[in-house]
């Protein structure tokens, strides 16, 4: 099966187009349903980079024109139509008018010439019994060069297309726009009363999130995930995997067993992280097939698993450190642990036996990334985590390695999260000297009782 980063929705083969209906999808489709019944006809589907926005909106054309039900069935559920015309636009940096008059091949520049064109066209589609999908991907751009250029003016245009399609009289029309941020964040740079206007136009799109969730990620990675029909090895030691990523709240309790075995030989622990990285710093699912599809030397595809090793924690962060690196680079909201990370693992390197540094270094990344993806529930003790890298990162005798690595301050056991972190090393025990300053911070007076009788 061949993959794509990227799909243009005026270009693409339906009959060659691949779809994995999420139920993030479906959900999607459902509310324009239903919002449509009660006479909206406008929308935005508003999602990060690669959630799959256009690859949607394509498995819908697929649907209505080919009778697929990749999303759905058709049942008349836009006014009973049952033969449908797609009108696709990728936006670019002009102007809408522009765009819509190169569409529908009208020689002037007038908006009122487009309008009568438009509604030319809707006729002539609802006499043949045809009802009109309208698609413009990449609306953003649009909307950034309407706020560099006459912003007044082209969003005035932007408002009429949307109070024209919503008119009564249309009832064969349907209009859907995709951006990747709100609305109102391309008015940034514009005054308080262009950003008013902006907010007005905004209230004439019903504007529909469109993200799937991390359950989600883990769905897709399982339906495309290809092992050449290679079973899970040691079934036991997978279970005790999964087992552990409960116990220890890594996972919440509806995750399902047999997902995460089709993601084999991804461990739960691994599966998860790496969906958070592709959230956080990649694309979403576009960084997700491009992971699974991926043929390098630290990708899933070539991976040879055992009874006591899966494609691991310390893989994924080998895959996010490589494929991430000028995301990490700069300053985020994780800086802090990549960089914790980073400084103890330069500390094994210097300090440790050279025979026991590349099995440290497979813990450190293990602390690591469980400290950036993990929730701040997660319950990860000495058990647990000797558990986990005796299972998934084949040591054989992880205990002694991490009392040492913790001896030597590279890594530490936080009591008070039951969770243990990269270390940059310090003499003060961190740990007592926070229940020593619980003893010593005086607790707050309540002089609520005292005001009361003055009052």
């Amino acid at each position: 099966m061949k993959f794509s980063l990227s799909t243009n929705i005026k270009s693409v083969q339906l009959n060659d187009f691949h779809y994995i209906a999420t139920a993030n999808a479906r959900r999607v489709l459902g509310s324009i349903i239903a919002e449509y019944d009660s006479g909206v006809r406008s929308f935005t589907m508003i999602g990060t980079y690669g959630t799959g926005k256009s690859s949607f909106l394509i498995a819908l054309e697929r649907d209505m024109a080919l009778s697929t039900n990749l999303l759905f069935n058709n049942k008349g559920q836009f006014n009973n139509y049952k033969k449908f015309h797609f009108i696709n636009i990728v936006g670019e940096y002009t102007t809408l008018s522009n765009l819509l008059r190169d569409e529908l091949e009208i020689d002037g520049t007038n908006s009122k010439e487009i309008f009568a064109q438009l509604d030319r066209t809707l006729k002539s589609h609802k006499a043949q019994n045809e009802f009109v999908l309208i698609a413009i991907d990449e609306f953003g751009k649009i909307l950034e060069h309407a706020a560099n250029h006459s912003p007044e003016q082209e969003l005035y245009f932007v408002q009429q297309l949307a109070e024209f399609i919503n008119h009564p009289s249309h009832d064969n029309v349907l209009l859907i726009t995709t951006l990747h941020q709100n609305f109102g964040a391309y008015a940034k740079k514009l005054t308080e009363q262009q950003r008013n206007e902006w907010v007005k136009v905004k209230g004439r799109f019903k504007e529909i999130v469109f993200s799937e969730p991390i359950e989600q990620l883990l769905h897709l990675a399982a339906e495309q995930i290809t092992t050449s029909n290679r079973k899970v090895i040691a079934d036991k030691n997978f279970d005790k995997l999964f087992q552990l990523a409960k116990e220890t709240r890594f996972i919440n309790n509806d995750l399902d067993i047999h997902v995460a075995k089709r993601l084999y030989p991804l461990d739960i622990f691994s599966a998860v992280a790496l969906s958070y990285a592709i959230q956080r710093y990649g694309q979403n699912e576009r960084s997700l097939f491009s992971f699974l599809m991926s043929k390098d030397d630290n990708s899933v595809s070539n991976f040879e698993p055992s009874a006591t090793k899966t494609y691991n924690l310390a893989n994924v962060y080998d895959y996010v450190i490589y494929n991430f690196y000028s995301y990490l680079s700069e300053v985020n909201a994780d800086s802090a642990n990549w960089r914790a990370i980073r400084v103890a693992l330069e500390r094994a390197e210097e300090i440790l036996d050279i025979e026991k540094v590349d099995d440290a270094i497979k813990i450190i990344k293990t602390i690591g990334l469980l400290n950036v993806f993990g929730t701040s529930s997660i319950l990860f003790n000495l058990d647990a985590l000797c558990q986990y890298v005796y299972i998934a990162l084949d040591i054989s005798n992880p205990n002694a390695l991490i009392k040492e690595l913790e001896a030597l301050k590279i890594i530490r056991y936080a009591k008070y999260k039951s969770q243990y972190f990269p270390f940059e090393g310090t003499d003060v025990n961190i740990e007592d000297e926070l229940y020593k300053a619980v003893g010593q911070v005086p607790r707050p007076i309540d002089i609520l009782d005292d005001l009361n009788a003055c009052f």
